[in-house]
């Protein structure tokens, strides 16, 4: 027996409805969320959870982790990850990641979920629309195909003031480290 993956119309369809489905009861729709899959913005990492450890495409690290709280009543992502500033530990964003076969149907399944995104939160003075998704006050929702191919669909949350606030502890250790290694070649 052969299997055959579903068509794109059928793949943005079960999209459509998953993503009617999140985001019509548990969030409110004038506000985004700052709790997705069980992990909420700003909180301190907890180690035991991590089931692995990636490099983030800004040098960063991802740690990825089992949902403990599906939003989703079907598997539509495989993997989640969150990024946290490097000192404190505090989570700054939340992602969820799926691949494709090819870059149409990532890129299809991309313009389904941004579209989710926009018509489940308001628009109001504090929020404005971006070809990716959601910005409101400091919190960015957004899904973009990335990888070599576009392949890889990445679904993130993520709350703007930490990511200054990790970008800054970064600098931090960077000025430590080269004050480090001009004392050991003096």
């Amino acid at each position: 027996m052969v299997m055959t993956s579903p068509s794109r119309v059928v793949q943005s369809y079960i999209l459509f409805c998953v993503f009617s489905y999140i985001f019509s009861n548990p969030l409110e729709a004038t506000v985004l969320p700052r709790e997705l899959f069980g992990q909420k913005l700003g909180n301190t990492i907890s180690r035991e959870g991590i089931t692995e450890i990636l490099k983030a495409p800004d040098g960063s690290r991802l740690f990825g982790f089992e949902p403990s709280r599906r939003e989703f009543p079907v598997s539509v992502f495989n993997h989640h990850f969150l990024q946290i500033t490097p000192l404190t530990g505090k989570i700054i964003s939340i992602w969820a990641t799926s691949k494709y076969q090819v870059a149409d149907e990532c890129s299809e399944a991309q313009k389904m979920l941004v579209l989710m995104i926009r018509e489940t939160f308001s628009l109001d003075e504090t929020a404005r629309q971006f070809h990716r998704g959601l910005v409101k006050q400091n919190l960015v929702m957004a899904a973009a195909c990335m990888g070599e191919g576009k392949d890889l669909l990445v679904f993130s949350l993520t709350d703007m003031e930490l990511l200054q606030k990790s970008n800054r502890e970064r600098g931090e250790i960077l000025k430590k480290r080269r004050k480090r290694f001009q004392k050991a070649n003096r």
